[in-house]
């Protein structure tokens, strides 16, 4: 597997899941994360209640809020936008451009199966 067909798969995959999960808006307060009310599954299959409190934490809870569907669908757009700019670039012979942009897209993938230790990016 190559960086542009694991890149199109992990944005796939967060672009489905983003797409099944309550639209939101999200938001949080005194450590409490709220959305529409309903029940969600997490990876381990475990009940998750939008509604319940998600520990002491209010800084978590932000965070999750911050991090809600429609930011992640804006965020793989953006990806995407960036793996095309990026075969513009290959089909020119800018192919250390269009590398580095490929790697860059990658970074946050690192600990998922199928990355390639070869597709860090240089510090």
């Amino acid at each position: 597997m190559d960086i542009v067909e694991f890149l199109t798969a992990q944005l796939d995959t967060d672009q489905a899941r983003a797409e099944a999960a309550r639209p939101g808006p999200w938001f949080a307060s005194g450590g409490v994360l709220s959305a529409a009310a309903g029940e969600y599954r997490d990876d381990i299959g475990e009940i998750w209640d939008p509604n319940n409190d998600h520990g002491d934490d209010e800084a978590t809870a932000a965070h999750i809020a911050r991090h809600d569907p429609a930011r992640v669908l804006a965020d793989i757009a953006a990806k995407r936008k960036l793996l095309d700019l990026a075969a513009e670039m290959a089909a020119v012979d800018r192919w250390t451009e269009a590398e580095t942009i490929r790697r860059c897209v990658a970074a946050p993938y690192a600990d998922r199966p199928g990355f390639n230790p070869s597709w860090r990016v240089e510090a």
